[in-house]
C-alpha cells in the first residue's frame, strides 16, 4: 500500500512573517477605542498617528505591553483579533468597576447615586456598540470632573502585569492591568476561545454583580435586579466593532476615526511588513525542503488576503501545495457551513482544523471539524509553529509538532515547553537537519507495526 509524501504544515506569522504589525493592530484598536470621539473620548489615551513601525510598536506597548499578549498566547488564544478583544473587554470591565466604585461624599452623594444608577442602566443596554459607548465615555468624563472634589479611599492602582513601558496619568485609573491579572488568575487552567467565554463570568463577579458579590462595601447601594447580562461573545457587536478597528489599522481603509488621521489613503500596518528571517534564508530553507520530498502547506489564522500577497511578493508562495494553503478564510466558511447543519463551533486554533484541512485537503468537512479527528498512522505529518495553540493543535491531530523560538516563542519559552512539541528549534532554518531525524524514526515506526 502506498504511502501519502510527506507534508510539512507552517504557520506564518512567528515562523515565515513577523506578528509585530498584527500586535500593534490590536494595541492600536484599543487606543482608538479608548480615546476616539466616536468611541469612549478619553482624551489622556488622545495620540498622534504613526510614521513609522517603531511609532507603532511604541504607541501599542503603551496600552497594551508584550507581557500581556504572552500571557494570553500561552493560554492558546492564538488569534490576535481575540487578544484585542479580550483587552477591550478587560478594559470596559476596568472602566466599569472605576465608574461604580466611586466614592461618595455627603455633599456629593445624591449625583454619585444618580451616575451609578445610569451606569446600571447602561449595563442593560444592548448591544455594545459606537453610541454604547460614547454613553459610557461620558459618564467616565464627570466621574472624573466628580473625582477632583472629592477625596478616594482607594488605594492607588498597582501595575500587574509588567513592565508598563509609560506613566498612564489618568488613564491609570481604569486599573487596566489590574482587570488583566484578576481575570488570568480566575480562569487559571482555562485555554483557547473557552477563555472568551468566561468574560461574563468574571465580569459579573468583578463589578460585584453576582449574587455572590453584591455584599461588597463599596457597592452596598446594588439592588437584585443589577446583574450582568451576558454581553461578551466571540463574533458579537463587539467583537465586530472590536475587529474593524483591527483591521482598519492593519489592512487600511477601515472606520472613520482611522481614516481621520491616517489620511484616506491608508493603506495599512501590512504595508511596513517584511519577512521574519532574511528572504534569502526563507527561501533557500524552503527550497530544500521541497527537494527533500516535502509538500509543504499553510495553515494560519490569518485571513487569505493578508496571507498571500506578501508571499507571493517575496517570491515563495510557489513553494507551496495550493490545496494545502488554509486561511481564517476557509475556517469562517466552515464555521458557516457546520452552523447551516446545526452543529455550530468554533474551528480556530487551538482547534487542529486548518492542520486538519491543510493535511487532508480532500477529507468529509464533518470529519475533520471533530476535535477527534486523527491522521492515518501512514501519514507523516510535521506542524510547524511559534505558539502554544500550534502545538496543542497539531498534538491533537497525531502530527509530528516542531515548535521554533522565531516568534512570540522567543520571550516566554516556557508556556511552549509545557505544550510538550516534539522538537523546538530556532528558527525554520533548522527544520532540513532535523527531519532526517523525524523520518528516520518515521519509518521505524513503521516497520515495527
Amino acid at each position: 500500500m502506498a504511502t501519502e509524501p510527506p507534508v510539512i504544515l507552517f504557520d506564518l506569522d512567528g515562523v515565515i512573517t513577523s506578528e509585530t504589525g498584527y500586535w500593534d493592530a490590536a494595541g492600536l484598536m484599543l487606543r482608538t477605542l479608548l480615546s476616539a470621539p466616536d468611541y469612549l473620548g478619553l482624551s489622556d489615551w488622545a495620540f498622534a498617528a504613526p510614521a513609522s513601525p517603531e511609532q507603532a510598536t511604541a504607541l501599542r506597548a503603551e496600552i497594551l505591553p508584550d507581557a500581556l499578549i504572552l500571557a494570553l498566547k500561552g493560554r492558546a488564544i492564538n488569534s490576535n483579533w481575540d487578544i484585542g478583544y479580550i483587552a477591550a473587554a478587560l478594559a470596559l470591565l476596568a472602566l466599569l468597576r472605576n465608574l461604580l466604585a466611586l466614592p461618595a461624599t455627603q455633599a456629593l452623594a445624591s449625583e454619585n447615586h444618580a451616575r451609578k444608577g445610569r451606569a446600571f442602566g447602561l449595563l442593560q443596554q444592548r448591544p455594545i456598540n459606537s453610541i454604547w459607548l460614547q454613553s459610557l465615555g461620558a459618564l467616565l468624563r464627570e466621574r472624573r470632573q466628580i473625582s477632583r472634589m472629592q477625596p478616594t479611599t482607594e488605594e492607588p492602582p498597582q501595575p500587574a502585569i509588567s513592565p508598563i513601558s509609560t506613566d498612564l496619568s489618568f488613564a491609570s485609573a481604569i486599573r487596566f492591568y489590574e482587570t488583566a491579572q484578576a481575570f488570568l488568575a480566575a480562569t487559571s487552567g482555562i485555554t483557547g476561545l473557552a477563555l472568551i467565554e468566561q468574560l461574563n463570568l468574571f465580569g459579573a463577579d468583578y463589578l460585584c454583580l453576582s449574587p455572590r458579590s453584591v455584599s461588597r462595601p463599596f457597592m452596598a447601594e446594588a439592588q437584585p435586579e443589577h446583574r450582568l447580562v451576558p454581553v461578551f461573545a466571540r463574533y458579537d457587536s463587539f467583537w465586530s466593532l472590536c475587529y474593524d478597528l483591527f483591521q482598519g489599522w492593519y489592512a487600511g481603509g477601515g472606520p472613520a476615526a482611522i481614516t481621520t488621521m491616517m489620511g484616506p489613503a491608508w493603506a495599512g500596518l501590512i504595508t511596513w511588513e517584511r519577512p521574519l528571517l532574511p528572504l534569502a534564508h526563507i527561501s533557500a530553507t524552503l527550497a530544500t525542503l521541497h527537494a527533500m520530498g516535502y509538500q509543504l502547506g499553510i495553515a494560519t489564522g490569518r485571513p487569505y488576503e493578508e496571507a498571500i500577497p506578501p508571499l507571493r511578493a517575496w517570491g515563495i508562495l510557489e513553494y507551496f501545495d495550493p490545496r494545502r494553503i488554509v486561511t481564517y478564510r476557509e475556517v469562517r466558511r466552515a464555521e458557516q457551513r457546520l452552523a447551516t447543519l446545526r452543529q455550530p463551533r468554533m474551528l480556530g486554533k487551538p482547534h487542529p482544523f486548518v492542520y486538519a484541512r491543510a493535511a487532508c485537503p480532500e477529507a468529509d468537512l464533518c470529519a475533520i471539524c471533530d476535535e477527534q479527528f486523527q491522521l492515518d498512522s501512514q501519514q507523516q505529518v510535521i506542524v510547524v509553529g511559534d505558539s502554544v495553540s500550534d502545538i496543542l493543535a497539531g498534538r491533537r491531530l497525531g502530527a509530528t509538532t516542531v515548535a521554533v523560538l522565531s516568534g512570540t516563542a522567543a520571550l516566554d519559552t516556557a508556556a511552549l515547553r509545557a505544550a510538550h512539541p516534539d522538537y523546538m528549534l530556532p528558527d525554520i532554518t533548522a527544520l532540513p537537519d532535523v527531519l532526517h531525524d523525524v523520518v528516520a524514526r518515521k519509518k521505524e515506526s513503521w516497520r515495527t507495526q
